[in-house]
């Protein structure tokens, strides 16, 4: 049984391997930035604002650090997010699409931490060790999971993000 895809490039004249050596070569030329913001989106996501709208908006790059104000947008969608806090780093950003409607499984980190890990081989390493915002304990003491706060570090209790997303204990969480 042939591979239809394959047997249009050899038709082409194109030999497979050579387009594979090409695009890994450019993959590591553009560096991709596989890291995942605390909102949930890849760091790639998020663009400095005074580009939004060009034709080609500006990345915040891995090795950036974003003294503008900056938009987060995944998709069609926009995230309110207010602070880059690069939590994880993961084999394929593709699954950290998802909005934030509240905290825990409602929340886009871990609704992205769930449809990467339905699919096989995939990688997922903390950058940073989760850590509670209200009382700075960490996974080893309490679960933590991401949560929605507002401004005054207030846990939100309305559905949505307003862009303060943080982790949060289980202690804590019952507590507020």
């Amino acid at each position: 049984m042939s591979n239809q895809a394959l047997d249009v490039l050899a038709a082409m004249g194109l030999d497979p391997q050579e387009i594979d050596t090409h695009d890994t070569s450019l993959v590591n030329k553009q560096g991709v930035d596989r890291r995942i913001c605390i909102c949930g989106h890849a760091m790639d996501r998020h663009k400095a604002e005074a580009t939004i709208g060009w034709e080609k908006p500006v990345p915040i790059l891995k090795w950036s650090d974003p003294t503008e104000p900056f938009k987060c947008t995944p998709n069609a969608q926009s995230c309110s997010c207010r602070r880059l806090i690069p939590v994880l780093e993961v084999s394929n950003t593709k699954y950290f699409l998802k909005k934030t409607t509240g905290s825990g499984e409602l929340h886009a980190l871990t609704r992205g931490i769930r449809a990467l890990s339905k699919v096989q081989d995939h990688t997922m390493n903390w950058i940073v060790d989760p850590i509670c915002l209200l009382c700075g304990c960490t996974t080893e003491q309490d679960r933590v999971i991401p949560a929605v706060f507002n401004a005054d570090k207030t846990l939100k209790q309305t559905e949505g993000s307003i862009g303060y997303d943080d982790f949060i204990c289980q202690k804590c969480r019952v507590a507020v």
